[in-house]
């Protein structure tokens, strides 16, 4: 079976509306902001996923198509782990004319074998690492395993303070929850002030070494405001040095 993969011309400019990002041409600062956007408005998430495979029971229909996989995040809010994500992202920067190539990777971690996929974009005379399935990796700058945790961690929260919050919330709180090792800070969001919300607490991804709530703001806001759910965002201690 052949599967419809590349965007259209209306499902380009729909994806940019719903990104929030004017069309220009390709460029290193373009790709940057395209990639920003898609950190606010995609989330990381497995949910759909797990979703997809108890109802599609042949293992090479599972993956949803970049077609798909953006009509769905328009109209579920709904986003996906590595390898979704960065197919829908190729499908946008080739409808964008970028050129670009995907990667599926295997990394060996002791004794396990773990699947990473990501971009390769060249743009400007150069070739950018572009991976929205990590949701932290900005182009043109160091890897993190490079900088080191600290640094990596300062660039995330940088990167943060020039994202848009999100929508607007009834209430947000800064709150401590008792831990055994210590209080654990939370921020709390309420989309509107209704008795008897359901609560969703979010762990923000980075390998437990990156992000933050700070960075997570955007995505929480958008959670809260779409499900209707208190979001409760952990601040929990990261390694090495946590």
């Amino acid at each position: 079976m052949k599967w419809r993969v590349e965007l259209s011309d209306d499902e380009v400019r729909a994806t940019l509306e719903f990104l929030e990002v004017q069309r220009a041409a390709p460029s290193r600062q373009f790709l940057a902001r395209l990639q920003r956007a898609y950190k606010v408005r995609v989330p990381w998430e497995t949910a759909s996923r797990v979703v997809r495979a108890s109802e599609v029971r042949e293992l090479e229909e599972r993956p949803r198509r970049p077609p798909e996989f953006w009509a769905l995040a328009m109209e579920q809010g709904s986003g996906g782990t590595c390898f979704e994500s960065n197919y829908a992202f190729w499908a946008l920067l080739r409808g964008l004319g970028f050129e670009v190539a995907l990667h599926v990777n295997d990394m060996p971690q002791d004794q396990l074998i773990a699947c990473h996929s990501s971009l390769v974009v060249a743009v400007d005379g150069e070739r950018y690492l572009a991976d929205v399935g990590m949701g932290m990796q900005l182009v043109a700058l160091a890897p993190a395993w490079e900088i080191g945790a600290v640094a990596a961690r300062a660039r995330g929260l940088e990167a943060a303070a020039s994202v848009p919050a999100g929508p607007e919330m009834a209430r947000v709180e800064e709150r401590r929850v008792p831990g055994p090792a210590g209080d654990v800070p939370v921020r709390v969001y309420w989309p509107s002030e209704a008795v008897g919300l359901p609560i969703l607490v979010w762990f923000h991804g980075g390998g437990w070494v990156l992000g933050s709530v700070a960075e997570s703001e955007p995505v929480c806001r958008r959670l809260a405001e779409r499900a209707g759910v208190i979001v409760v965002s952990v601040e929990y201690r990261m390694a090495p040095e946590d």
